[in-house]
């Protein structure tokens, strides 16, 4: 059955529109990395349906290590995240400026080739304190911050082995080319074995990621025992 072209309206945050010819059903653009790949979209708000049913207004990143990113959530300014569950399981806030995504869209990372990235800028007053908590549903993206001694919190001490993986994913998506594939990883695995990481696990992580994510580095035509040698010291 051949697909007829139809046309799709997208608003940017700057209160732009244009217009895309397409000949892929909307039910089918499950995330910002669908928009990024097949149409080479902009940052800014467009429709996707994480379920290949469901229609939710998301906010993409196409800039941030290549683009393809789903917001989260955004906080630009003041934040009060003083809510009740029910408000952080539906979501809430203006989608061009703080607002919290729908817990319950959990498709959008877990059935594509997709990670989940956490970026967080914290900054402090020298004369108070700052107390942190980090709640981690998957073990993949457990992590430990060992650059902020001071704060109080119930951070893990120990390494958590899963962000290596979380990152070889990211580095897989951004990068084209093997050789800075490579060099991405190299340098995040010197900085985790300066950290007191062991070589070893690191090991045993970056085979999981060979054999659970290969997709994503097929087209690097490199076997595992080179990218070892290449990655790990």
């Amino acid at each position: 059955t051949q697909i007829q072209p139809t046309t799709e309206t997208i608003t940017s945050t700057k209160t732009m529109t244009s217009t895309i010819i397409t000949t892929r059903p909307p039910s089918q653009y499950r995330d910002c990395k669908d928009w990024k790949d097949l149409y080479n979209a902009s940052t800014g708000v467009y429709d996707v349906y994480p379920d290949g049913r469901t229609r939710i207004t998301v906010y993409c990143d196409q800039v941030t290590d290549g683009g393809g990113w789903t917001v989260i959530t955004s906080r630009k300014g003041s934040f009060n995240g003083g809510r009740l569950w029910a408000e952080y399981i539906k979501g809430f806030g203006d989608i061009n400026g703080n607002f919290w995504l729908e817990l319950e869209v959990k498709e959008t990372t877990e059935t594509n080739n997709s990670a989940s990235y956490l970026d967080i800028m914290l900054s402090y007053d020298t004369d108070g304190h700052m107390n942190t908590s980090l709640y981690d549903k998957r073990d993949d993206f457990n992590f430990s911050i060992k650059n902020f001694p001071f704060l109080s919190s119930n951070i893990p001490s120990s390494p958590s082995y899963g962000v290596f993986i979380s990152q070889m994913i990211r580095y897989a998506r951004a990068s084209t080319k093997y050789t800075n594939f490579v060099l991405r990883a190299r340098r995040l695995s010197d900085k985790l074995l300066s950290q007191g990481y062991v070589c070893d696990r690191l090991t045993s992580s970056l085979r999981k990621f060979y054999g659970r994510y290969g997709e994503l580095v097929i087209h690097y035509d490199v076997p595992l025992s080179r990218m070892m040698g290449d990655i790990l010291p």
